[in-house]
């Protein structure tokens, strides 16, 4: 295993853009990101569990309207052969358009939605949050346009300045003492600032959009809306039924747990979703060359992912205590419990965006459909055990959904579950000879009288340096092929 030191797959200069990509999308997410976890523990610690339901319970409504409103037009952008000058104009209009009439939809259901989830802060806070979508939707096709030019590195500098721009509104609100409306004005102020930055670098001016030059986009976005709407649905029908069941602040420990497994998925594995996608599109027409490009998404997320995932499950006792404090105890066994659903919600784009790439988005919709009959059912089973029920809900059923996903996924790409495996192998086998040393190291430790911040910076440093250790000795030339090539982008 040791002496794998196969090139990374190469196609002109994508292997090239691809690392770049990654490297300038990985030192702008890493800079904010440690600004934006800071501030996220200094608000967490301000705020209190009731508030971040308040959030949430908004979330769970809007997120459905953003996916409708985006309408598919960023995959759409980046998988399209060509792009006229034109499209891009009637595109930016069309994206203002919906972007307007969900800000209408929001406004209207904010009522309503405050009575169906027993909140009555939504009356207020909804109509804020669409203005949000309004802007959030215009960004997106903003973002496209860049990604499926390449600018990586000008989209790493804007989506770092709005992460920052964020963290400063949120944590400058909590201290104000604004509560709740910390979170909801913060992503307000930061949806903005990106909105200004994007139109500063591209200079597009809005047209109307034409049918006749959009209507073959509508074809293609349909499918990913209904897919896009069908997942986000199935995705927060357990923020539904727990707030509903148990109350706003159940939901606020379930939504923090939520979160915190979802952190190597959201800050780290979308770091290669943001830049793949470009790259795949191009791809299509090569098969040999795309099969290499997905057994690198594989190799990369296992590296990144399993460790994170399995090391959180161990340490967030500690790690809850210490940086959270005592009032957020009750979401430790939640995170404990959604622990092998956060690899799989990792894993789960690869489908999607492998079956996107090649134009096939009608198979995506279907597996999506099949979540939304699924998951929702399992949630509610899972409530009649209270909060922790509807978490054990994602670990035992989603992973499944996973697996059969990625199975029709690769089979159309005619990709071995052995290749697969193989590629996976060393980090796979890391981790868990991770998960043993630190589980022998919490029961050494059970015993003494550590304080909790020492015990959490021994775990800690005793996980990671058995995870590299064991990547060393496991696939070191690998390992050696990887950094050369991210160290040295034009090598691929």
């Amino acid at each position: 295993m040791n002496k794998d030191s196969r090139p990374l797959p190469v196609k002109e200069n994508l292997g090239r853009l691809f690392a770049s990509g990654l490297v300038w999308t990985a030192a702008a997410r890493f800079s904010a990101q440690l600004l934006s976890w800071a501030s996220f523990v200094i608000v967490a610690r301000l705020l209190t569990p009731a508030d971040f339901g308040v959030v949430t319970g908004a979330s769970t409504f809007t997120g459905i309207i953003a996916l409708i409103a985006e309408f598919g037009l960023g995959s759409a952008i980046i998988a399209r052969p060509s792009l006229t000058s034109t499209e891009k104009s009637q595109l930016l209009g069309a994206s203002v358009l919906a972007g307007l009439l969900a800000m209408l939809v929001c406004l209207a259901m904010s009522i309503p939605l405050s009575k169906v989830l027993k909140l009555a802060a939504l009356r207020e806070i909804v109509p804020v949050v669409g203005c949000t979508l309004a802007i959030v939707t215009v960004n997106s096709v903003y973002l496209a346009i860049l990604r499926r030019e390449m600018a990586f590195s000008n989209v790493a500098l804007i989506e770092m300045l709005k992460a920052i721009s964020q963290a400063a509104f949120s944590l400058a609100f909590a201290v104000l003492g604004w509560e709740y409306w910390a979170l909801v004005l913060s992503e307000l102020g930061s949806a903005v600032v990106m909105l200004l930055l994007l139109q500063s670098r591209l200079q597009l001016r809005p047209q109307a959009p034409n049918r006749s030059v959009l209507g073959d986009w509508v074809v293609f976005g349909r499918d990913l809306v209904i897919s896009r709407v069908a997942w986000y649905a199935y995705t927060n029908a357990d923020f539904v039924i727990v707030g509903r069941r148990f109350g706003g602040t159940a939901l606020g420990d379930y939504s923090l747990a939520f979160t915190l497994v979802s952190l190597p998925v959201d800050k780290l594995a979308t770091l290669i979703f943001s830049v793949a996608p470009s790259v795949l599109a191009r791809l299509r027409d090569d098969p040999d060359a795309l099969k290499g490009y997905i057994l690198l998404l594989f190799e990369l997320l296992a590296i990144v992912v399993l460790p994170l995932s399995v090391g959180l499950s161990l340490t967030v006792r500690e790690l809850v205590i210490v940086v959270l404090g005592d009032k957020w105890e009750r979401a430790i066994p939640l995170v404990q419990a959604m622990s092998l659903f956060a690899i799989a919600k990792s894993f789960a784009p690869i489908s999607a965006a492998v079956l996107i790439s090649i134009g096939n988005t009608s198979e995506p919709r279907r597996q999506s459909l099949v979540g939304l009959a699924v998951m929702p059912l399992a949630f509610l089973i899972g409530s009649f055990w209270g909060v922790l029920g509807v978490a054990m809900a994602w670990t035992v059923v989603f992973p499944f959904l996973t697996i059969a996903q990625l199975a029709r996924a690769m089979r159309a790409l005619q990709i071995h579950v052995r290749n697969i495996f193989t590629t996976i192998r060393p980090a796979l086998y890391s981790t868990v000879i991770m998960a043993l040393v630190l589980g022998l190291m919490k029961l050494m430790l059970s015993t003494t009288v550590f304080p909790v911040y020492s015990r959490l910076c021994l775990l800690v440093l005793t996980g990671a340096v058995t995870f590299l250790l064991s990547m060393w000795v496991l696939a070191r030339q690998r390992l050696r092929v990887l950094w050369t090539s991210l160290r040295r982008p034009q090598s691929m």
